[in-house]
């Protein structure tokens, strides 16, 4: 059996002793993900071996599988149908109020452009005040 990598079905190794709580709960979802999987290769290899039955197995286990599977591809596209919706939905509202934000950034910019024209000219009278004064 040198051609088949037996490390896929050792146990995993344990976390230290000074692992974060994050990292014990990997380890113990990894292990039971592993466990399970040991568990039903098992009773597959099991059943394999009897005669008539092993065959019949697998295909049932062939077919939920294939269920599962398209149950996921389902969700999967239904999931992206939904993104897509949404995508579309706010690039409409965003193209709707697009003309609102750039007459809003204008009166902001022009607004900005009156403060430091009115700080400029407060600056000049302030110097002038102190010509006035001093002279």
């Amino acid at each position: 059996m040198s051609a088949i990598d037996m490390s896929r079905y050792e146990a995993p190794s344990a976390p230290s002793a000074g692992s974060s709580v994050e990292e014990l709960e990997s380890a113990v979802r990894t292990a039971g993900i592993s466990s399970t999987y040991l568990r039903l290769r098992q009773r597959a290899l099991d059943g394999l071996e009897k005669e008539g039955r092993g065959k019949a197995e697998w295909l049932a286990g062939n077919e939920q599988t294939s269920r599962v599977l398209e149950d996921v591809e389902k969700e999967l596209a239904e999931t992206r149908e939904e993104i897509e919706r949404v995508v579309s939905e706010r690039r409409t509202r965003q193209e709707g109020v697009g003309a609102e934000m750039d007459v809003l950034e204008r009166t902001w910019k022009t607004g900005v452009g009156r403060v430091v024209e009115t700080g400029v000219a407060a600056e000049g009278l302030r110097r002038e005040r102190i010509e006035r004064l001093g002279a």
